[in-house]
């Protein structure tokens, strides 16, 4: 749940991991690190599925964040 917060915070409200940090009481280290941990999971929980599509997450960060954002704008 931790995760999907961070992740919710970071690019549904672009909040940056500075405030993430004050907003969560926790240092902006734990909350890059958690960042990670959930665009990590993501990807393997896409991956869980058996037929992969253009929707998936991609590799990359940049490429993470371009998706991310881009699901945003599609809500």
């Amino acid at each position: 749940m931790q995760l999907q917060i961070i992740l919710e915070l970071f690019y549904w409200e672009r909040m940056p991991a500075s405030a993430i940090s004050v907003a969560l009481d926790v240092p902006e280290g734990t909350v890059r690190s958690r960042l990670h941990r959930a665009r990590t999971e993501l990807r393997r929980e896409f991956r869980h599925d058996e037929a992969p599509n253009s929707a998936d997450p991609p590799a990359g960060e940049e490429e993470f964040t371009q998706w991310a954002l881009a699901l945003r704008e599609k809500s």
